[in-house]
């Protein structure tokens, strides 16, 4: 568990950031503050510090997966969200399929075996919302496959997956090697003959899917517990505006689109759509408010 934070006066807070062009500075110590220290005591990789945070309190702030976080307060865990995007992309290149069964369009790949990482990875949302409102994909007809649990111990995936053990293999080599017809992955397989991505021109169709729809699919945001809001107010107006000023110094655009936007306004329409997918997708069991997952001092922010 992270040290309990004094009532007043200057702060170091243990961190679970990883190094992004948008935290770098924040990272590289150049955003300066006399009242918040940050020190970085996450894994290398952000997503091995997830459970720790999730499970034992162990971080006073870090980026989560949205869908943990939802799983998390629906697992009764005291974590606030901040409207403060640490982690985005747009999500459509993010599907791609092995052609050993031909070229495929999106509903080709209802009755396909599809892996991923986890079934509650926040691309996968992403991914299987997109599939389902835009492709009219049948999602039910789907049979998904992963391997790494939720990351708070009260919840389980649902019934319908199917558990498997990558041994020392990625997800990416499993699809290239033909063990999926399809995958969730992070990133397209270029240079790869084998594999295409499942939804044509993905980047183009990323584009035209927020002018539509003006929702960025933000992958992790920052968290933290709800006794920092309540006891230290200060504080995290503070690390909120590290946050920004870490961002300006190296913003994160894709086809002119601000993939981080600051404050809740601005974050609202991207939750509530966050918040309907999980719910239809089995990711949890009960509609949360947007402004629930705030408290009255993150809420405000922005």
């Amino acid at each position: 568990m992270a040290s309990p934070i004094p009532k007043s006066g200057p702060v170091t807070l243990d961190a679970n950031i990883m190094e992004y062009l948008n935290t770098k500075a924040l990272r590289a110590g150049e955003i300066a503050s006399d009242l918040v220290k940050i020190q970085f005591t996450g894994p290398k990789i952000a997503n091995q510090g997830f459970k720790p945070l999730i499970r034992d309190a162990k971080f006073h702030i870090s980026e989560l997966a949205v869908v943990s976080f939802l799983q998390a307060r629906e697992a009764g865990k005291a974590l606030v969200m901040v409207p403060a995007p640490i982690l985005s992309r747009f999500q459509h290149h993010c599907i791609s399929y092995n052609t050993k069964n031909g070229e495929m369009k999106p509903r080709d790949v209802e009755g396909k075996l599809v892996g991923l990482r986890g079934y509650s990875q926040t691309t996968a949302l992403w991914v299987r919302g997109i599939l389902k409102h835009e492709y009219d994909v049948d999602l039910s007809k789907i049979r998904w496959t992963s391997y790494d649990p939720p990351h708070p111990i009260e919840i389980k995936d649902p019934a319908f997956v199917i558990p498997f053990d990558p041994g020392q293999r990625t997800v990416e080599e499993m699809l290239v090697a033909g063990a999926f017809d399809a995958a969730i992955i992070g990133a397209e397989i270029k240079g790869e003959p084998k594999v295409k991505t499942l939804i044509p021109d993905p980047h183009t169709a990323a584009l035209d899917w927020f002018r539509r729809k003006g929702v960025v699919p933000v992958n992790h945001y920052l968290v933290m517990g709800a006794d920092l809001p309540r006891d230290r107010p200060d504080v995290v107006r503070e690390v909120y505006r590290m946050i920004g000023e870490s961002k300006k110094a190296n913003p994160l655009l894709a086809g002119g689109v601000d993939l981080l936007p600051m404050g809740f306004e601005a974050n609202r329409k991207t939750i509530a759509q966050i918040i309907e997918f999980a719910l239809e997708q089995g990711l949890i069991t009960r509609r949360f408010t947007v402004e629930e997952l705030f408290d009255p001092v993150t809420l405000k922010l922005g």
